[in-house]
């Protein structure tokens, strides 16, 4: 099974979303890395079905996605987001969270079925009379994440699922993200801003900068030969983009910058075996 974006386009008034494709095979990880604004959750949106693009094609199994009924497309792909707090009904138990996706499904869960969640996502039993206000960052995003997985998605679409908790507990996230692939055979797109984070937990990256992807490929050809906004979110200093703008959304800043790179936007074109850069220094 196979989840792809074709030739992507979503304009806003003052940033658009530019020839974007992405393909995610089931059991697969892959990081969509970007700063703030990039377009990350932008993307994340269309691969829920939160927000429609102006072009472009969206296909599950070379099936068109718009064919699918809305129920019919949460049984395959589901999201995990930022800050679950927002996410969970701070009025209900969590018992009755769990069993939510089940009942709008048309399904009663079983004991035996929650049980499983809870042993999968390492929640004591405990938790399920409790309210989300009584639970840790970490405990919630894990409520979050069994609401996901309760109807065995093919995909799950993680945008930032760490950025509001605690060192120590984002680990434990990744961890247990990184489990439920190996485990459930998920795959998973993790959206982040911390190449860290992206690197460790992913075989494939895509590096996303004003709408526009630089760079894509497998994780260990990226590292080796990277393209220089990458280098330059790596080294720290993406915070001193400068604000000069070109073709290149990285023109202003980047060291290498020639004329053409001010004029004219690079296409994508492979410089590994399966790693694609939008370069024209490279």
């Amino acid at each position: 099974m196979c989840l792809e974006l074709q030739s992507i386009y979503k304009k806003f008034k003052k940033f658009s979303i530019m020839d974007f494709n992405l393909k995610l095979q089931r059991g697969e990880i892959m990081g969509l890395v970007g700063t703030s604004g990039s377009g990350k959750t932008t993307i994340a949106s269309i691969l829920l079905r939160l927000l429609n693009p102006d072009s472009g094609n969206f296909y599950i199994n070379r099936k068109n996605v718009y064919d699918l009924k809305r129920r019919e497309f949460s049984r395959i792909v589901q999201g995990i987001f930022q800050n679950p707090a927002r996410a969970l009904n701070p009025r209900k138990r969590i018992s009755f969270l769990l069993k939510e996706p089940f009942l709008v499904h048309g399904n009663f869960p079983s004991d035996r079925e929650i049980s499983s969640l809870l042993s999968a996502l390492s929640l004591p039993r405990e938790v399920m009379e409790a309210y989300p206000t009584q639970l840790s960052g970490g405990q919630l995003q894990r409520v979050a994440i069994a609401r996901a997985i309760s109807l065995n998605p093919s995909y799950l679409i993680a945008d930032e699922p760490t950025s509001a908790l605690d060192p120590t507990v984002q680990i434990q996230i990744i961890d247990l993200l990184l489990k439920l692939n190996r485990e459930k055979n998920i795959g998973l797109l993790f959206i982040s801003h911390d190449l860290n984070q992206v690197f460790y937990i992913s075989q494939k990256v895509a590096v996303l900068s004003e709408g526009i992807i630089l760079e894509m490929g497998n994780t260990e050809e990226i590292l080796s030969s990277p393209h220089p906004y990458t280098d330059f979110l790596m080294k720290g200093t993406a915070t001193t983009l400068s604000e000069v703008k070109g073709a290149c959304p990285f023109y202003g800043t980047c060291p290498y910058a020639k004329e053409i790179c001010e004029r004219k936007l690079p296409p994508l074109k492979k410089i590994g075996k399966n790693h694609l850069v939008r370069c024209h220094i490279m």
